[in-house]
């Protein structure tokens, strides 16, 4: 819904045509701090923060947008402004509207940017926020807005109708591999029936029989589980459905609505008081959650009466707005857009959700999944993002507008090689590009490892086991392809680009005072891997990608180049998810270079420089050192001294300060005695932040390829044992 101001904007007459004027600002206070400029339309609006602030508690969708987003950083207002201004505190804002190009046959209709700012005093100081809006055709072929309340259920099987049927590329494909099947599934009944049982797939006779899958967050108090002791209660007689919490009893409605008669929920078809049965469900549970139709992901549900659906009116759709002024070719009606739509699955998944280890591979490996938000119903498969706003989708309708999409589905494109996305599209792979799949390959681990590491697993022993479905179809993949060699996998690292995955950062952008603690478990988990922590963890040189519509694999040249050699990964009594009770010991061949702390008081986060004992022109390269955890940086704490860093990769980096020479490698430690040479990884460290100019790169390149050898297959350096 628009607030009455914000209705004004559209239904003032201009004296023109919107397309005579090369700019149109719209003022919503009466004296606004905003320049003055000749040929400008004015027009009136919310005079007051409180008439502003009022729309934004009543759910205007413009009013608040413009509240929601960031601020900018506080300014100095002209003298002018602020002394002719009659009220205090001071109050303005303002509505830019522009046309904009046509994009050929893409955008063969014209579109308008239209751009809100507010302003108002903080201090002696002006702080502004401004949100961006487009507005595109509410009519045509293809395009439709806002789903009614009552059609969620009817829209979602036409969504699971277009892409079993239409999405021939992605969705028929993966749909169509063999998975292996759950032992156990909910025969949700017909419509009406009051009850659900379980029924045992070996008594099912179709052995190709469809079923729709479930994530959701485990409650409290807990909820019906399935036990020895209840199995055959629930076989014979079922479980009645008001003893179940309401986001199960929603499932069942949409599982019936849609036409398929079986629904699989971990705690109705794994027996909860069974490890001999929890192990074998988990070993097959990627199998199960990619066999699926689809998946229904509780993301809003953190209670027992918050179901699926939220109880919403008009709030947070898309508004249509038809004006005297958006008259160009016969296009009556627009629908407002913002800017920036974020659809990736951190967003989906919500505060609940993102936070449990379990979800991330459930998600990752289910043909398509239905995120129940706390707004509305997002549909996300292979091949696009549709939601209850944009019923047709996101993709190409948002198109140019800042839309953040989903990554979901790289890994679905490797384990099945006959998924072939079309040239332009997200998740385009090039076919017989062995580079190309190698990348795709650690670019898909690296960001699952991004998102699932700073969850967390009921059981601690889980933290390996709950991607164990993901690491075995991988481990399928990695069997046939071509361009990997090594097929090892290690407490959560891939013998493949190693080097690569140890260059793993304990602390993100703006979480640099933020410290975990270190795993505690049954098994043994080295420090080198990314899984030793109970915290998220970074790879900086991707995390950029996080903010771009859609993200590209860098040429050859741009990857980053090895600086060490890892020799051996010498490891006893491996399982298929990477546990051992033994040690894994990595030997690596490369560098050191002792660490100078340049602060007595350590942080999480610290400065430090590393010296090169053997350069004439470089003395000392400043850096900054993450500690991996509190017991690391309580252990330098206590003594600083001994600290070295070793220098994994080098990449070249041109920003708009200059060139940069990006080292990125590893704070070792040693933990043995003379007669064995062990280490462990205390920390990481960059150099992010050191730049040169171009003679002094070039300079500065040339010494740090005698020293640190870029080639792999001469690497020079001594040799490590890390722990």
């Amino acid at each position: 819904m628009l607030c009455s101001a914000c209705q004004n904007i559209f239904a003032e007459v201009l004296p023109h045509p919107l397309s005579h004027y090369d700019r149109l600002w719209v003022d919503i206070a009466a004296d606004c701090y905003v320049p003055r400029e000749e040929g400008v339309t004015r027009l009136s609006h919310h005079p007051t923060q409180q008439s502003f602030d009022q729309a934004v508690e009543d759910g205007c969708f413009i009013c608040t947008e413009v509240d929601a987003s960031l601020a900018g950083h506080p300014v100095d207002p002209e003298p002018e402004i602020m002394g002719n201004h009659s009220q205090r505190p001071y109050w303005g804002s303002l509505v830019k509207i522009t046309p904009m190009e046509k994009d050929g046959l893409r955008h063969a209709v014209r579109r308008y940017r239209v751009i809100v700012y507010s302003a108002c005093e903080v201090g002696q100081q002006i702080q502004g926020k401004a949100k961006t809006f487009f507005m595109i055709p509410a009519q045509g072929k293809n395009l439709e807005f806002n789903v009614p309340t009552n059609g969620r259920l009817s829209q979602i099987k036409k969504w699971m109708a277009a892409c079993c049927r239409q999405h021939e590329w992605g969705c028929i494909k993966y749909r169509h591999h063999e998975w292996a099947k759950p032992s156990r599934l909910i025969d949700v009944g017909p419509p009406g029936q009051d009850f659900v049982s379980l029924e045992l797939f070996k008594n099912i006779r179709d052995r190709n029989v469809q079923y729709i899958t479930m994530s959701h967050r485990w409650l409290e108090p807990k909820p019906p589980v399935l036990k020895r002791g209840n199995k055959e209660e629930l076989i014979r007689n079922g479980i009645r459905l008001s003893q179940l919490p309401k986001s199960y009893q929603d499932a069942v409605s949409i599982v019936r609505h849609v036409g398929i008669k079986y629904l699989w929920i971990d705690s109705l078809c794994i027996l909860q008081d069974s490890e001999e049965d929890f192990s074998k469900e988990a070993e097959c549970m990627g199998n199960i959650y990619a066999g699926g139709i689809f998946n229904i992901v509780a993301s809003n549900s953190g209670n027992w009466n918050t179901g699926l659906f939220s109880s919403r009116s008009d709030r947070g759709l898309i508004p249509i707005v038809k004006s005297p002024w958006l008259n160009i070719e016969d296009n009556g009606a627009f629908a407002l857009n913002p800017e920036g739509v974020d659809a990736s699955e951190q967003a989906l998944l919500g505060q609940l959700l993102i936070n449990r280890g379990w979800v991330h591979q459930e998600v990752q490996l289910a043909p398509s999944n239905l995120f129940c938000t706390e707004h509305q119903l997002y549909w996300v498969c292979l091949e696009g993002t549709y939601c209850e706003s944009y019923p047709r989708g996101m993709n190409e309708t948002l198109d140019g507008m800042g839309f953040r999409t989903s990554r979901l589905g790289i890994i679905r494109t490797l384990v099945v090689p006959e998924i072939d996305p079309p040239v332009g599209h997200r998740l385009y792979k090039k076919q017989g590009d062995q580079f190309f799949e190698s990348r795709l390959f650690i670019y898909a681990w690296l960001k699952l490892v991004q998102c699932y590491s700073g969850s967390i697993t009921t059981q601690p022993d889980d933290k390996l086991v709950a991607i164990g479905g993901i690491v075995d179809l991988l481990r399928g993949w990695i069997s046939k392809a071509q361009c990997i060699s090594e097929l090892g996998y290690f407490s959560g690292m891939w013998q493949h680009c190693l080097l690569e995955q140890l260059s793993w950062c304990a602390h993100g952008p703006y979480r640099a005072n933020e410290i975990h603690d270190r795993w505690v478990g049954t098994y043994a988990i080295p420090t080198w891997s990314w899984a030793s922590i109970n915290g998220g963890v970074f790879y900086d040189h991707i995390i950029g990608e996080e903010h771009t519509n859609d993200w590209t694999l860098p040429e050859a040249f741009k990857t980053p180049k090895p600086l060490a050699k890892v020799l051996s990964l010498n490891s006893t009594g491996l399982d298929l998810l990477g546990r051992t009770n033994n040690r894994n010991t990595l030997k690596i061949q490369g560098t050191t270079f002792p660490i100078f702390f340049k602060s007595e008081v350590l942080a999480p986060m610290v400065w430090a420089d590393i010296e090169y004992k053997e350069s004439v022109y470089i003395k000392h390269l400043g850096v900054q050192i993450y500690f991996d955890c509190s017991e690391e940086l309580s252990g330098a704490k206590n003594n600083n001294q001994g600290y070295i860093a070793m220098p994994l990769l080098v990449q070249e980096a041109k920003q708009e300060r200059g060139l940069f020479l990006i080292l990125r490698g590893i704070i070792l430690h040693r933990t043995g005695d003379e007669e064995r040479t062990l280490y462990k990884r205390c920390g990481y460290f960059d150099t992010r932040f050191a730049s040169w100019s171009r003679n002094e790169l070039i300079r500065n390149r040339t010494i740090l390829s005698s020293q640190l050898r870029y080639d792999p297959s001469n690497m020079m350096g001594d040799i490590y044992f890390i722990e």
